[in-house]
């Protein structure tokens, strides 16, 4: 009987590893490439004017024709951080998607949160690049929002988010050092994701 056992508890931690080691290898960077191109895309919301909407996840195709349509900007449609950044990165990668938690399940959309702590792998500044994502918490040190690195000079990090402030997806910069910078900035990273099956 211990024999017996001992093999089933063999075969279930067996199992266990082969399942995790599969789910992590599903996992995803991305690459130089891929952040690149994800940025140019950010740009066009920026040059579009692409209206801040709580929960909004219009795609830029859908924002411009629905604006054309006469549908409202802010209200029928745009985006906030989260929606951004997950449409810049799935307009290369149309099935990307993401983990919920530290243990999955994946899900198509997830919030500024959720991009934060479980699909993006953390970076200090000296590794950040264009096309990561830097984060923005508030006084109680909870994720508030996210943008893209545009850009890193000796004295600023440059970005791009979609702005509950502005009222819509804008370039803005933090002064590396400065009142911002050591309040609202979280960190930074780079995008991780799986694929749907």
């Amino acid at each position: 009987m211990l024999n017996m056992t001992t093999k089933i508890l063999s075969v279930t931690l067996l199992l266990v590893l082969v399942v995790s080691g599969a789910a992590a290898a599903d996992t995803m960077e991305a690459s130089s490439v891929l952040r690149n191109l994800a940025l140019e895309a950010a740009e066009e919301y920026v040059e579009e004017e692409v209206a801040y909407l709580l929960g909004g996840t219009t795609t830029l195709l859908d924002y411009v024709m629905g604006v054309r349509e006469g549908r409202a900007p802010g209200v029928d449609i745009g985006v906030d951080a989260s929606g951004l950044v997950r449409n810049v990165f799935r307009r290369q990668q149309p099935d990307m998607r993401f983990f919920a938690g530290p243990n999955g399940p994946t899900q198509r959309n997830v919030n500024s949160a959720t991009l934060y702590h479980y699909n993006s792998r953390s970076l200090t500044l000296d590794q950040a690049e264009p096309g990561d994502l830097i984060c923005f918490q508030n006084e109680e040190g909870r994720i508030i929002g996210l943008g893209l690195i545009s850009r890193i000079t000796t004295s600023s990090v440059h970005f791009i988010t979609a702005s509950a402030n502005a009222g819509m997806v804008i370039e803005s910069h933090a002064l590396i050092g400065g009142d911002y910078w050591n309040s609202s900035i979280a960190g930074f990273g780079r995008l991780t994701y799986t694929l749907a099956r």
